[in-house]
């Protein structure tokens, strides 16, 4: 992870805009005297008993595999009643790593196995929380009662275990499940599918096995697939185990989710991964930006200027200035366009005390786009600012070089947006030579 995503993440979980998912990778217990997936230790149960039965079983470890033959040898309700007395067993004490996402302010927590450890992680958290999920055998049910953001959604995708006949467990009832899923017969509640296709909505994905080809389908379902790819805006981030012999599969599976829906992938331990986020994101609440009528009247305003790539940074040190005493303004790209537009911008650059232009790689790629207007309408409004007075602010926010007409000022270097007390100094230094 780099400081860049980091900052993101963490901005995206402060704004209520990051959707957990948590893999079968994820919940984990001991078994003879190993860490492992609750999903292969259960799978592991089924071999054996098909084993006993002189059953050949091709991979103990793949649950869907085992259920099946486990099924076949018994019986679908048999199959069902084990799987959720194995579940409600597994009361085990909460890990630190669900006690961490039991602390940060995730909405939306996707659950893909039948587990309750996030439940039990929020439960010793004295946090209150919603339930629901996805049946694929069910009824069809336009909404999902989430009526208050106040309390984070647990969803099952994949059945709950309080209701039998929702679980996916064996390969017939995954293929059942992936048919009806696509058809919509019944779809998944409307409210969660629109979560899933915001195109601002970013997603932290634990141990979710992009390595099985129906779990890529199932997302891809989900995120809307060719027609909504193009349109995402946030960028996401997966936390998966990368073996030696995936390694050039897992390429093609990075290319296709990191291009068309923005996925970075990361092969790191989800321990350490989690503790870290969760010391991030207080350290970032610690202090959070004051309401804009708590501002100081006579506080500076500052335009921030960016390309639309950088839209996360701009909205990460515009929450910064405020929490600094600044009164930022961003633009808004949905009005871009139009005389509306034209005179808003204009009226607003030519009332700022400051003009913050974003340097980055993706400001200098921008040969056309209307954020070249905003910063020829800046250095217009510069040449009325008298000399020594600051009023164009260029601010480095990674490796890039600086634009040409911008290159005679001095740039505030916040590639680590933590620095930003170094433009505050800046500021309020001209703030000073402007009362003088």
């Amino acid at each position: 992870m780099k400081e860049r995503d980091w900052r993101t993440l963490v901005h995206n979980i402060s704004q209520g805009q990051c959707i957990l998912v948590i893999g079968p990778d994820i919940a984990r217990d001991t078994d003879n005297g190993a860490s492992k997936p609750l999903t292969e230790i259960l799978s592991n149960q089924f071999a054996e008993e098909l084993e006993e039965e002189d059953k050949k079983v091709l991979d103990r470890n793949d649950l869907a595999h085992t259920a099946q033959l486990y099924a076949d040898l018994t019986s679908e309700s048999d199959l069902r009643l084990d799987t959720v007395s194995f579940y409600r067993g597994r009361q085990t004490e909460v890990s630190n790593v669900y006690r961490d996402l039991a602390a940060l302010p995730f909405q939306l927590i996707v659950n893909a196995t039948p587990d309750t450890l996030i439940i039990q992680a929020l439960e010793k958290a004295e946090k209150k929380y919603l339930f629901d999920y996805y049946n694929y055998n069910g009824k069809k049910r336009d909404m999902v009662q989430w009526d208050s953001r106040e309390k984070p959604l647990i969803y099952y995708l994949y059945g709950s275990a309080k209701f039998e006949e929702s679980l996916v467990i064996s390969e017939k009832h995954l293929l059942e499940f992936l048919v009806n899923l696509i058809s919509n017969n019944p779809p998944i509640q409307s409210n969660i599918i629109s979560e899933f296709r915001n195109k601002e909505t970013c997603f932290l994905f634990l141990g979710f096995g992009f390595r099985n080809w129906y779990l890529r389908i199932l997302l891809y379902v989900l995120l809307g697939g060719r027609e909504n790819r193009s349109e995402k805006e946030s960028r996401s981030f997966a936390l998966e185990e990368i073996l030696p012999d995936d390694d050039t599969e897992f390429k093609e599976i990075t290319i296709l989710f990191g291009k068309d829906f923005k996925i970075g992938f990361s092969d790191v331990a989800v321990a350490p991964f989690v503790k870290e986020l969760r010391q991030r994101y207080e350290a970032q609440a610690e202090k959070p930006p004051p309401p804009e009528s708590e501002l100081d009247d006579e506080a500076p305003t500052a335009f921030i200027c960016h390309a639309s790539e950088d839209k996360e940074t701009a909205r990460i040190l515009h929450d910064k200035l405020r929490a600094g005493g600044i009164r930022p303004w961003i633009d808004q790209e949905g009005i871009r366009g139009g005389d509306q537009w034209d005179r808003l911008l204009q009226k607003t650059i030519q009332e700022s005390d400051y003009f913050l232009v974003l340097q980055s790689n993706a400001l200098l790629a921008k040969k056309i786009g209307y954020v070249n207007k905003e910063i020829h309408l800046a250095i217009e409004r510069q040449k009325e600012v008298r000399f020594g007075i600051s009023f164009i602010l260029p601010v480095k926010i990674d490796e890039s070089e600086p634009l040409e007409e911008l290159a005679h000022i001095q740039s505030t270097d916040l590639r680590d947006l933590n620095n930003v007390e170094q433009l505050l100094k800046t500021i309020r230094r001209d703030q000073q030579r402007r009362k003088k």
